[in-house]
């Protein structure tokens, strides 16, 4: 759960039509996955209170969610690029199943 301000709120929802990943770490669990991922307004009790498609207003923030599937315990990089610059990067460790 990474909250983004309105001035890369603009640019992350450019690339939520093509939010890419980078190929699996060797030694990954083959049945790691995303379950989910979508951008937000909020985040209530560990999950999405809406799905954010397209800007309507402005917003002061916005959350992209990720639903991760059997990663405990290992540390993931949410990065952010426009145009091929790195905007944002945030890592973070998963905490709990899914």
């Amino acid at each position: 759960m990474n909250a983004m301000t309105k001035g890369s709120a603009a640019v992350a929802l450019l690339l939520a039509g093509g939010v890419a990943a980078a190929a699996p770490p060797a030694g990954l669990a083959p049945d790691a996955s995303v379950g989910r991922a979508q951008f937000t307004t909020a985040i209530v009790d560990r999950e999405p209170v809406d799905r954010v498609v397209v800007l309507q207003a402005p917003l002061d923030t916005v959350y992209f969610f990720t639903e991760l599937r059997h990663l405990e315990g290992r540390t993931v990089i949410h990065r952010w690029e426009y145009r091929g610059e790195v905007q944002s990067q945030v890592s973070f460790q998963v905490k709990g199943p899914r």
